[in-house]
């Protein structure tokens, strides 16, 4: 949720206008998370501060949930959950791809700027057509 966000706003960066993308979580529904700003989380401070760092203001993005729903209107998904972590319904479909980026939450400012670096390097290799 929170390192999909960054993805998300990277991606849009790269003036994609062509392609649709929705940032989702595994864990909002579980977590009772959804329609919670990112700035309401403490533990994201780091974060979203390596995020303004390079320009982006995502402190006011919203978690939504990963849906079947969604995983169905999507030609291509990105998980940086563990895959023991994700619902049945993303496990060994085709247009899955996970990455394995640690989530930044609770972590010192220096491990989020690599996550975020990490995030930014993955998006910038991300074939999408």
């Amino acid at each position: 949720m929170f390192r999909s966000q960054a993805a998300e706003t990277f991606f849009k960066n790269r003036r994609n206008k062509d392609v649709e993308i929705q940032s989702c979580g595994t864990w909002v529904e579980k977590e009772g998370l959804s329609g919670k700003k990112l700035k309401e989380f403490p533990e994201l401070e780091n974060f979203l501060e390596v995020m303004k760092e390079k320009s982006f203001d995502i402190s006011k993005n919203v978690c939504k949930p990963i849906t079947s729903e969604l995983v169905d209107w999507a030609d291509k998904i990105i998980s940086m959950a563990e895959k023991d972590e994700s619902p049945d319904y993303l496990i060994n479909i085709p247009q899955v791809t996970f990455w394995k980026v640690k989530n930044p939450d609770n972590l010192t400012k220096e491990f989020a700027r690599e996550t975020v670096e990490q995030i930014s390097k993955l998006v910038s290799l991300l074939k999408y057509k």
